[in-house]
């Protein structure tokens, strides 16, 4: 007997067996499920089966091709080897060959070296005979120049003589000597040397000669310094030399120059405070400085020099050229000995006692040509 479930007035009434029969249909689909599931792992697992034998005999024929081209390579770099060295052979006995017909010709070779070389030693001693051939020259030049620069003081000052007329020639007899014996040096290679040496000797013997002739015409001059009246001009310039031994000081400590630097429009300003002031003040007076170590000279912001000091016994040319020639030698007499007091307080140096000697000998020329002039 079939059971009946009650159901609403709506529905209608389901038999047992339909119901009893549902679940097992759902079991059979979840099988189909996992079993359509497993067939398609299954093909996936064979398409990766397939891409890795597919990758694998890739990866094979490639390391074939590798193997292959390597092989090839050794090949050809062996058969490289065997034609050089078959050609090396072939170049060997080539070179023997012509080794046996080139003796000649290696000799000519040599000989043609050699006379290279020496063609360019003789070039090169050539070369070193024209530069110390224009060494001499120059110098020849350059003792001339002396000559004629010391025969133009001596002109100015009136006191050539015949004396040094004849040691300019003795002079250049000598130079001249020794210039021909230079020259004929360079012939003879071989006893250059022993000729520099003689040359040297001579030079310094005509030196001990010079000197004794210096020193008596020192003497001469002595002896005639009392028939001589030196220049003006000279007198001056000697005077010149140490003019702060007899004359004045000079510019004076209190001279005022404020008119001056009122008529250039100028005001005095510290170098302390040289960035600090103005250009222009407001009467429009451009700042300047004294110059450190010069008294009385000034300068402006743009380098121009002023010097106010004052033309009054200034120590120039033009003014010690105004006094007479008496004034003069008084001025210069006083200058030589405060001059020789000084350096004999000072240390003794061998320079100082022949400065000392010099300015007592010119000093002794001085008084005796003071003494005449006033008497």
């Amino acid at each position: 007997m079939s059971k009946k479930i009650v159901v609403d007035d709506d529905e209608e009434e389901i038999p047992n067996k339909i119901i009893e029969k549902t679940p097992i249909k759902e079991n059979k689909i979840q099988s189909v499920k996992k079993e359509i599931k497993n067939e398609s792992n299954k093909k996936d697992n064979k398409e990766n089966s397939d891409i890795i034998k597919d990758n694998k005999e890739k990866k094979e024929n490639e390391e074939k091709k590798e193997k292959n081209e390597i092989k090839l390579e050794n090949n050809e770099k062996s058969e490289n080897k065997i034609n050089k060295q078959s050609s090396i052979d072939k170049l060997n006995a080539l070179k023997n060959l012509l080794n046996i017909k080139k003796p000649n010709i290696e000799n000519k070779e040599l000989s043609n070296k050699k006379k290279e070389l020496s063609n360019n030693k003789q070039n090169t001693n050539l070369k070193k005979k024209e530069e110390e051939k224009k060494k001499l020259l120059s110098e020849k030049r350059k003792r001339e120049e002396e000559k004629e620069k010391i025969k133009k003081i001596k002109k100015e000052k009136k006191i050539i003589s015949d004396e040094d007329e004849d040691e300019d020639s003795e002079y250049d007899s000598d130079y001249n000597e020794s210039e021909s014996q230079s020259s004929s040096s360079y012939s003879s290679s071989s006893s250059s040397e022993e000729e520099k040496i003689k040359k040297v000797k001579k030079k310094e013997k005509k030196k001990t000669t010079n000197s004794s002739k210096k020193k008596t015409k020192k003497k001469e001059e002595k002896k005639n310094s009392n028939k001589i009246l030196k220049p003006k001009s000279i007198l001056v310039y000697q005077l010149l030399k140490r003019w702060w031994y007899a004359l004045p000081k000079w510019p004076p400590e209190n001279y005022d120059c404020s008119d001056k630097l009122n008529e250039k429009k100028l005001r005095v300003v510290n170098l302390i405070d040289w960035k600090k002031e103005s250009k222009f003040n407001e009467n429009n007076f451009e700042k300047c400085f004294e110059l450190p170590g010069f008294k009385y000279i000034f300068c402006d912001s743009q380098g121009k020099i002023y010097d106010f000091r004052p033309e009054e016994n200034k120590p120039s040319f033009n003014n010690l050229m105004k006094l007479s020639e008496q004034k003069l030698y008084e001025y210069l007499i006083i200058a030589l000995k405060k001059q020789i007091e000084i350096l004999e307080k000072e240390e003794i140096n061998t320079n100082n006692k022949e400065l000392i000697n010099d300015l007592k000998d010119e000093l002794d020329k001085n008084e005796r040509i003071y003494n005449r002039i006033k008497n």
